[in-house]
C-alpha cells in the first residue's frame, strides 16, 4: 500500500495506487491482497443464483475490494461509521476507474448502496 506524505506514513485510498492521495485513517487497513485470499477460500462454485457475501464491521472496505476481486456476485458491507463509509465507496471507485483506464474488464462489478428501501440506487 502506498503512504501519504513524504514522512507521515498514512495509508490512501486507492491500496496502491498513486492517483489519489487522501487519508484512509481507519485504524486496521488490510491488503486487499490477503483479503481476496480468503474470500477465494470461502467463494461457492459458481450459480444460477448470485453469490452474495456480507461484510459486517466494513470499515474503509479492503474486505470488499478483496470479495469483490476474487469474484462474488455481490457483496453488502455494513459499518456503523459514515466516514469509514465514504473511504470504502472512493477506494471501490478508483479501483473502478484505473481498471477502465488500463482498457481492461473491470475486476469488480459496480458499488451501488441501496436507497431507504433496500433497492439498489440506479446512477
Amino acid at each position: 500500500m502506498r503512504t501519504g506524505g513524504a514522512s507521515n506514513g498514512t495509508p490512501t485510498f486507492g491500496d496502491g495506487f498513486q492517483e489519489h492521495h487522501v487519508a484512509n485513517f481507519h485504524p486496521t487497513v488490510k491488503p486487499v491482497a490477503l483479503t481476496e485470499y480468503l474470500a477465494r477460500l470461502l467463494l461457492p462454485p459458481a450459480r444460477p443464483l448470485p453469490r452474495r457475501l456480507l461484510v459486517p464491521f466494513c470499515g474503509s472496505g479492503s474486505e470488499i475490494l478483496g470479495a469483490l476481486k476474487a469474484g462474488w456476485d455481490e457483496v453488502l458491507g455494513i459499518d456503523n461509521n459514515a466516514d469509514y463509509l465514504q473511504i470504502a465507496q472512493a477506494r471501490i471507485g478508483n479501483a473502478e476507474r484505473i481498471a477502465l483506464e488500463n482498457q481492461r474488464e473491470p475486476e469488480i462489478k459496480p458499488f451501488r448502496l441501496p436507497d431507504s428501501t433496500g433497492q439498489e440506487k440506479k446512477p
